[in-house]
């Protein structure tokens, strides 16, 4: 079986990762791990906002 992985590269966009995260964690074909490498002036709020989705998603959310 394929595995993959989806690394998502992100800075001040809190916003878009609010809507695509969710789309990429219920999709039909799960990755086995997303990671989120984020440079954002405010990297709390954008680990606030991951650590949460994470809570309830089938695979880790690895936010660097």
């Amino acid at each position: 079986m394929l595995t993959h992985a989806i690394v998502v590269a992100t800075r001040n966009r809190l916003d878009m990762l609010t809507t695509s995260l969710p789309l990429f964690v219920n999709q039909s074909r799960p990755a086995d791990r997303i990671v989120i490498v984020d440079r954002s002036d405010d990297h709390e709020a954008v680990r606030a906002f991951c650590e949460r989705l994470a809570e309830t998603a089938p695979m880790p959310l690895v936010i660097l």
